[in-house]
């Protein structure tokens, strides 16, 4: 393998996996990552790296102080308070394409461990990896989709890669329609829209492969 493709598989990498970190409860860790500019420059850093056209992240301008960004995240993400927006795939499609599926959800949204799920947990499965404990009952949550890009662009081949894209991120509209109701989530709305961008970057390098 050329190494500027090995590099370019390795930006790629991080780049997912700072945006899985959005998606998991706030740490004051990644807080202060946030609010020192630090995320917004390696964004900036790695995206130049791998030719996205993207702007110069602005997380710091948008995040409030630790303790309204964890309230953010819980009435965004967490149902504390209605409406919100859960980041699971099945969440935002049909339950299920069986059609030998006699229940009453089958061709239902709004319900987790779908038809997305279990072929999220078949993947890890076959690539002989572990759904976190705390994923269990939700394995397409979308810090695990991130993370599993993150380890197929290293490990898999592009157009196993170009299909996870195309399979497992095709609700992200969906899911922002759905945050966009939830009051007050100014700094996750900013999140999904930056996501967004980065996966269509990602298609249209992928697409061109």
């Amino acid at each position: 393998m050329e190494a500027s493709v090995m590099k370019r598989k390795e930006v790629v990498e991080e780049i997912f996996l700072i945006l899985a970190e959005f998606y998991k409860y706030p740490t004051e860790d990644f807080y202060n990552n946030i609010i020192s500019s630090d995320v917004d420059k390696q964004l900036a850093k790695l995206f130049k790296a791998v030719n996205y056209e993207l702007d110069t992240p602005q997380f710091t301008f948008w995040v409030g102080d630790f303790k309204g960004l964890r309230a953010e995240y819980s009435r965004s993400f967490l149902g504390i308070t209605a409406p919100f927006a859960v980041p699971v795939e099945s969440v935002y499609k049909v339950w299920t394409n069986d059609t030998s599926f006699q229940i009453p959800i089958a061709n239902s949204k709004g319900y987790v461990m779908g038809d997305s799920a279990l072929h999220i947990l078949h993947l890890f499965e076959h690539f002989q990896l572990q759904i976190p404990e705390e994923y269990a009952q939700m394995p397409d949550h979308l810090t695990i989709l991130l993370e599993l890009y993150a380890f197929m662009i290293k490990e898999r081949s592009l157009e196993e890669c170009k299909a996870f894209l195309k399979d497992h991120f095709d609700w992200l509209g969906d899911f922002e329609e759905a945050l966009s109701k939830t009051n007050e989530v100014k700094f996750y709305l900013y999140v999904v829209d930056v996501l967004k961008k980065v996966i269509k970057e990602e298609e249209k390098y992928l697409e061109k492969q």
